[in-house]
Order: structure tokens, then C-alpha cells, then sequence
């Protein structure tokens, strides 16, 4: 009988906390899930914590199948699952029976796994231009549509149904990923990113601050309010291309259209610039902070020739040593194929093997199993 009445009594207790951490969301009637996500992913962040995954995972320097370069070289699973919208979204899915159609099968099976081993879902969106549908990378499309690409899906916008179709492809797969319990996982979804660079057709130069802006409100409120989506953590995540707060936010939609800060930064490690790296990772740390937010590194790698000794230690390790710093979690970027290109995370046989191991065995960095469920009251 004290059982059942101190359990009686809890559940109104955490259904009351969880209201009051919706509260702090874009989605204020946001799952359970998605909303303990958010509230452990920010208590983590406050102890100094920080979640490492690793963009498509099962994508392996040595092209093994049964798992991933982190699980083999660590002997542990990682904490944040990366995936992409990118073959969903693409005008090749309309057939069944068809490779897209497939491989967008196969991204909800991983994701709907690693909500259940405890990850974290995390999407981006290499998103195909709106007038060809033929690739995400501006220099791949015809010079004359570069500047009216992102213009013609702003509302009103030629291209704007078209791209309201998109974004209800998008509600369908995220509706699908559920556990084994039958709940939805909370998918933390970067649209537009890199923006603040030359690269993608949604870049600096082909969109005004105020036109971005309106894309993304449109985007969050559409997804939210008219297609009643709700297990989705917004993040905001330019390029490394600033160097203060204000450089950060100029095309910031405002806190009730973000949930989570980040950037993506290949560039400064690769430079060896590690006190441009921490000094940015302040920034956004500073601006969760202020803004009640939670921060992240959504991207990070090493892409040159030879790969430091140190790379993780002294590169990564370094940028991360201020304790202050209130980080979520870091993403590596995909791997590439043994004698293609470079691994972001190494293999077993590789010289920086044992320096990885030594920047994870840090007290920051954690991996699976080495937390508590992230959607559930802590």
C-alpha cells in the first residue's frame, strides 16, 4: 500500500516538472520524452558533461558491417546518433520498391534503435534546391538561380508549396520513429545549416538575415502548429564563421523558434587554430546560458594529410578544457572508406587509436553506457 501511494503521488510530481521544462521549449506541447531530453541534456551540460557521437555511424573506415569504428575502438557505443533527411527529401523517393525508398527504411531503423539503447537522434538536411532538385552544393546548380533558390520557398514564394511538401515528408519520418514502447523518439533537427557560409544554396550570400529568418519561423511554426509535430528539438548551427556573440546571432530567429545552439567547425582544427575553437565553443555556451538553451558542436573533423598524433588530446582535448563550458554534445562527421578519404573517429589499427581512448577517458566526454536514460526524470 506505501508502494502504490508513493508511487501515486510521483507521477503527478514529474508530470508537473515536465510541464514546467516544456515551458522552456519552442514546442510548449512538446512529448514527455522530447522534454526530458531537453531538461537532462542541460542538467548534463551544467556538470560539465559532454555526449559523443558520430554522423551515419554504420558508415566504417574499413567497410565492417556489425558496427561502428567508435564501438570497436572503445569498447563502448556512442552517446549521439547523426542522420540525415537528405535521401528522404530526395525527388528520386516516390517508389516503393525504389533504393530511396529503402534507405529511408533503413534511417528509421537505426534511429528507432538508438532511441532504444538510450541515444540521442540528431537530423540535418542536405536539402536539393527547389528549381532542379538536383543538389544542395550551390556550385552544382546553374549561376543564375544561386540568389533565387532560398527567396522562392519563403512564403508567397513560387516555390514555397513545393517546399511545404518537403517539410511533410519530413513529419512522416519523424512520426515513425518510436521505440519499442510505442513512444515517439525526440529528433533534434538542424535545418539550414552552415548557414553563414558560401557552400549551400541557403548561404550568407543568397539569403538577406531577415528572409532566413522568415524560412526558419515559417519551418518550425508550420511543422509545429499545422502538421502537429511534436518531438522535435530546433537547432540553430552556422558554420564556424564568427568570432563574437553578435556575429552568432545575426541571423538568430529569436528564443521561441530555437531550442539548441550550435556550429559546426572543421576549419579551425584544421588550422590548428585551437584558441579561435575554444573561444567560439565560449560563445555558444555563453549564449545557451543567457538565452536557456542547450549548446552543442554539431560537427567536427579532421579532413587533412597526415592526421596529428595528438588530434584528440590536443586538439579537441584542449578546446574543451574550460570547465565552464556547457556543451551537450559533439558530432563527428562521417567517416570515409579506408584509402578514399580520412576517418574522423579512428579505427582500432590506427596510430591515433590510443589518443582517442585518452580524450574520452576525459570527465567530460561520455559514451554509452556511461549515463543515466536521457528520457526519463533525473
Amino acid at each position: 500500500m506505501l508502494l502504490l501511494t508513493a508511487t501515486a503521488m510521483s507521477l503527478p510530481a514529474q508530470d508537473a516538472r515536465v510541464d514546467a521544462l516544456r515551458k522552456y521549449l519552442v514546442d510548449t506541447n512538446a512529448t514527455a520524452e522530447t522534454a526530458l531530453l531537453f531538461g537532462n541534456l542541460k542538467l548534463l551540460s551544467k556538470q560539465g558533461k559532454t555526449l559523443v557521437g558520430q554522423q551515419d555511424p554504420h558508415v566504417t573506415y574499413t567497410g565492417r558491417k556489425d558496427g561502428s569504428d567508435i564501438q570497436w575502438t572503445t569498447g563502448k557505443e556512442l552517446a549521439v546518433l547523426g542522420s540525415d533527411f537528405m535521401h528522404i527529401t530526395h525527388p528520386a523517393n516516390t517508389n516503393e520498391s525504389g533504393w530511396f525508398h529503402w534507405e529511408e527504411t533503413q534511417i528509421i531503423q537505426r534511429a528507432q534503435k538508438a532511441y532504444d539503447q538510450g541515444m540521442v537522434n540528431v537530423f540535418c538536411w542536405h536539402f536539393n534546391d527547389p528549381f532542379l532538385e538536383k543538389s544542395f552544393n550551390v556550385r552544382d546548380l546553374p549561376e543564375d538561380i544561386h540568389h533565387t533558390c532560398f527567396r522562392s520557398i519563403l512564403p508567397g514564394g513560387e516555390r514555397h508549396a513545393w517546399y511545404q511538401k518537403k517539410l511533410r515528408k519530413v513529419a512522416e519520418v519523424v512520426g515513425k520513429i518510436k521505440g519499442a514502447d510505442g513512444t515517439l523518439s525526440p529528433v533534434i533537427f538542424r535545418p539550414f545549416h552552415e548557414f553563414d557560409g558560401s557552400w549551400f544554396w541557403w548561404g550568407k550570400p543568397y539569403c538577406t538575415p531577415d528572409e532566413y529568418k522568415q524560412v526558419w519561423r515559417f519551418t518550425v511554426t508550420y511543422l509545429r502548429d499545422e502538421l502537429n509535430v511534436r518531438n522535435l528539438l530546433y537547432a540553430f548551427s552556422p558554420d564556424c564563421g564568427f568570432s563574437t556573440e553578435e556575429e552568432f546571432l545575426e541571423r538568430y530567429p529569436g528564443d521561441a523558434f530555437v531550442d539548441l545552439v550550435g556550429f559546426d567547425d572543421y576549419w579551425d582544427f584544421e588550422q590548428g587554430n585551437i584558441e579561435a575553437a575554444a573561444k567560439k565553443l565560449g560563445i555558444i555556451s555563453d549564449v545557451a546560458k543567457k538565452h536557456k538553451k542547450i549548446a552543442a558542436l554539431t560537427e567536427v573533423g579532421y579532413r587533412n594529410d597526415p592526421i596529428p598524433e595528438k588530434l584528440y588530446t590536443g586538439y579537441y582535448g584542449k578546446a574543451f578544457a574550460d570547465p565552464a563550458l556547457e556543451i551537450a554534445f559533439l558530432m563527428f562527421w562521417r567517416q570515409g572508406k579506408e584509402g578514399e578519404s580520412a576517418y574522423f573517429t579512428p579505427p582500432p589499427h590506427a596510430p591515433t587509436a590510443a589518443d582517442f581512448n585518452a580524450f574520452l577517458q576525459s570527465p567530460r566526454m561520455i559514451l554509452l553506457p556511461d549515463t543515466k536514460s536521457l528520457y526519463k526524470w533525473q
